[in-house]
């Protein structure tokens, strides 16, 4: 690098040579930072004929790490936009693939991309592009009341079997099901990636491409769980997200896949002014995606509410108020009154939001 030094300077330097301090000249080229290259995600989910999801994970491939997988166990019970808390699974019957994958995003902080729904056909298609396999299973697991049931150890199946495997019961428990189902998938994923024609017809079933992606972007397929807590209700499995863990394990495993390039999520509230029905689901499709992480729902006192209000409690929150005002393209901002901290931002939805976002609710 050419430094220009003072007549001072350069007579110094040259008796007596010394280190020169760090320059801050701002017309000189700045190092070079390589392009941060985002994940493209995936929420593929195998959904029954109730329209009932039973099987939902997320793949990242691309970005910090070459591909990672996030199993959601579809008992998990989360918060929904004007739905109260309701579990994963039946999601799709009450919204459709938007409101799954904005939930999804609102429970983890992970971007999706796209999301995939597999019926029972095209499940069976995409797996059956490898017709035999050999999972390395850690456990002996038996699935739909011993309808099939497999050693510990490497075990040769069929591609039924897999998509037995994968989509049944098993006897252990969701979270013991998981391991088989990544055993499974590794095994399948193993065949995939030295067999192009196995991976061309897969990748023709619409909805196939993200497994192909999954498989294909690293030599191993590295999977995590949710970390859930299983909570005991008496009727049937139900699981509750450790939130701090979570959080850990997404910046760890999905770093370049969160929403808002992984700044800090404001916790807010949705405020329904108005009555329409939906409306904080619909807000909570545009925020979420952004940043936003919806903790609270509720409709206003007395409806009525013309223009969309952007409430910030703490001065260090102002920032974040803006932002969320800028993706709504509507409502004024300002610091409330009254003080609250379980949310950072309250957004009260008037009649603006509504005529503005006439969008079904996703």
């Amino acid at each position: 690098m050419a430094v220009a030094l003072g007549v001072g300077a350069v007579a110094t330097f040259a008796t007596t040579p010394r280190t020169l301090a760090p320059t801050t000249d701002s017309t000189l080229p700045p190092a070079f930072v390589p392009p941060k290259v985002a994940a493209r995600t995936a929420l593929v989910a195998h959904v029954d004929a109730t329209r009932r999801v039973d099987f939902l994970m997320l793949t990242a491939t691309g970005g910090d790490t070459p591909a990672e997988v996030l199993f959601l166990p579809p008992a998990t019970v989360t918060d929904v936009p004007s739905l109260d808390r309701q579990p994963l699974a039946a999601l799709v019957r009450l919204g459709g693939p938007g409101l799954l994958s904005m939930t999804v995003t609102n429970l983890t902080g992970i971007r999706v991309d796209r999301t995939v729904l597999l019926d029972d056909s095209a499940f069976a298609t995409i797996i059956g592009a490898v017709p035999r396999f050999t999972p390395v299973f850690a456990a002996a697991a038996v699935v739909d009341g011993g309808a099939i049931a497999v050693p510990a150890g490497a075990v040769p199946i069929t591609a039924s079997q897999g998509v037995r495997l994968i989509l049944g019961r098993e006897d252990a428990g969701t979270l013991a099901h998981l391991a088989t189902v990544q055993a499974v998938l590794d095994g399948w994923c193993a065949v995939l990636r030295h067999d192009g024609a196995a991976r061309v017809q897969a990748a023709r079933v619409d909805g196939g491409t993200p497994l192909v992606a999954m498989c294909t972007a690293a030599p191993v397929l590295h999977a995590d769980t949710l970390p859930v807590d299983d909570v005991d209700t008496g009727s049937g499995e139900r699981f509750e997200v450790r939130p701090a863990e979570l959080e850990r394990l997404v910046a760890s495993e999905f770093p370049s896949a969160r929403v808002a390039d992984g700044a800090p999520r404001p916790r807010v509230e949705l405020l329904n002014g108005v009555g329409t029905v939906g409306l904080a689901t619909r807000a909570a499709a545009v925020l979420v995606p952004a940043g936003a992480h919806v903790t609270l729902t509720d409709n206003l006192a007395q409806f009525g509410q013309a223009t969309t209000e952007i409430l910030y409690y703490r001065d260090s929150d102002l920032a974040a108020a803006r932002r969320l005002r800028t993706v709504l393209g509507i409502g004024v901002v300002g610091r409330s009154a009254t003080p609250l901290d379980v949310v950072d931002i309250t957004v009260v939805l008037g009649a603006d939001f509504a005529r503005t976002h006439t969008r079904s609710a996703p």
